[in-house]
């Protein structure tokens, strides 16, 4: 009796996890839409371009800064503070999702993740700073 409570309590706080896990990753992969607006009104925000530099060179969200990899990531993010927010984009969503991921384990609490990348975001007909770098 005692173990089938036991397995009860461990299903119950299994699919807690999942559903708190789940929410937490909805909160931050956002729609276009939102992203801009949260860039828009979050002025001292860090936006983070996580493609290749040429993919950069060509087009990117302004004020953006370019991180191609990890080591750029921490080396941009060190000695701000953890609670500043953060925006991250890619082309598609697949490094943006791994950069989210290194700067939670680094400790930030507020970062943004455009969801499925840039493709979205010019397809949505947003503004981009194509100026040459």
């Amino acid at each position: 009796m005692r173990k089938t409570g036991l397995k009860i309590l461990f299903a119950l706080l299994s699919f807690n996890l999942m559903i708190y896990a789940s929410a937490q990753t909805s909160k931050t992969r956002i729609s276009a839409e939102e992203f801009y607006k949260k860039i828009k009104s979050s002025k001292e925000a860090l936006i983070i371009d996580t493609r290749p530099a040429f993919k950069y060179d060509e087009n990117r969200i302004h004020n953006a800064v370019l991180a191609e990899g990890q080591n750029d990531l921490i080396r941009i993010t060190k000695g701000i503070p953890k609670s500043k927010t953060i925006f991250l984009y890619c082309q598609i969503g697949d490094r943006s999702k791994k950069a989210i991921k290194v700067l939670k384990a680094e400790g930030f609490s507020s970062v943004f993740e455009l969801k499925d990348g840039l493709v979205t975001w010019i397809d949505e007909g947003l503004p981009l700073d194509t100026d040459p770098l």
